[in-house]
């Protein structure tokens, strides 16, 4: 399991657990605090594995993330309506996000950005 004990370190910018055969939930709280969280990857490689489980987090307080990587886990549910909504990329065309969220068991609709 993804310690929650990441949300004590907020100067941390690039974590990458991929690959670990973590499982369980990933710590919501603990990622409000990782205030200058820029990376994050924690995909699985191997498709016959549970990986990761639970509801995405909306990162919302991780403003300057710009590259999400949870793909090829069992995260369920649907994606949070305030996904990354304070992100400062938002709006600029000039600024590449890349977000992985393939190979989950999201439901419901993907909802627009304003």
């Amino acid at each position: 399991q993804v310690p929650a004990e990441l949300g004590d370190m907020p100067n941390l910018w690039h974590i990458t657990l991929s690959e670990n055969d973590f499982t369980g939930e990933l710590p919501a709280e603990a990622f409000k605090n990782l205030v200058n969280l820029e990376k994050f990857h924690i995909h699985q490689n191997d498709k016959e594995k549970t990986g990761i489980t639970g509801k995405l987090p909306s990162f919302k307080e991780n403003t300057k993330l710009h590259m999400l990587d949870v793909s090829s886990n069992a995260i369920t549910g649907e994606i949070p309506d305030d996904f990354m909504a304070d992100s400062v990329y938002k709006g600029l065309d000039d600024q590449l996000m890349d977000i992985n969220l393939s190979y989950n068991k999201f439901t419901g609709v993907i909802h627009s950005s304003t």
